[in-house]
Order: C-alpha cells, then sequence, then structure tokens
C-alpha cells in the first residue's frame, strides 16, 4: 500500500490537514511515549503527494514510487497505531500554537531535505 506525505515550496499551499500530518511527523506520540513522531506502519510506502519530485528528508526509507500502485490516501496512522492528533497535531487543542508548530514542521522539512545526500 502506498500513502502520500504532504510536500510543498510554500507554506500557505498546505491546509489544516496536510499541516497536521506535517506537524505530526515531528511530534511525539502523546499516548505510548515510544513513538517520536508519525512513521508508516510496516508495507506501507510513503510518497510525495506531487506537488515535487524533490526528496524529503529520511522518507524514502520507507518505500519508493517505482511501481504503478495508486496511492490510498495521506499517512494518517502512525506505526505505533495512533492518528495524527494524537501525535500532537490538533488544531483545536492547539489553538494559536498549530500555525507555529506547522511553520517549524515545514521549515525541518525542508532542513532535512537540504541535508539529505542519500536521495
Amino acid at each position: 500500500m502506498k500513502v502520500a506525505y504532504p510536500h510543498s515550496l510554500d507554506f500557505n499551499d498546505l491546509d489544516a490537514h496536510l499541516l497536521s500530518i506535517k506537524i505530526a511527523r515531528h511530534s511525539p506520540c502523546s499516548i505510548c511515549h515510544h513513538c517520536s513522531g508519525l512513521h508508516p506502519p510496516p508495507k506501507v510506502d510513503v510518497v510525495l503527494d506531487g506537488h515535487s519530485d524533490a526528496g524529503l528528508g529520511d522518507l524514502g526509507q520507507y518505500g519508493s514510487d517505482d511501481d504503478d500502485e495508486e496511492v490510498s490516501s495521506y499517512l494518517e496512522i502512525c506505526a505505533c497505531g495512533h492518528n495524527v492528533k494524537e501525535h500532537n497535531a490538533d488544531k483545536w487543542k492547539l489553538g494559536e500554537a498549530f500555525t507555529r508548530r506547522g511553520r517549524v514542521a515545514f521549515r525541518l522539512d525542508e532542513l532535512l531535505q537540504v541535508s539529505d545526500f542519500t536521495v
């Protein structure tokens, strides 16, 4: 199975749902405490959602898009079994901090992309 990860060159292109996924990638799970961030379950490949062909940090380790399999949805459930909101990315609970955390997550993705020489 393939799932998408939001990628955009412009922060303003991302709606709240896609921004939540980015925040969750860089936020620990609030339930199981051993999970440091949203990552795919086994046998689930993550691909960029089509905004760019560029690699994105260490997401490449999770799979490739070499075959013609359709992307079923966005990455919503972590390998730990918890969802995006449980990874501290609930817009309603975060309030004003949601946009700030979103900008930080967006920037972290940019930095990981630049620093990854294996892509």
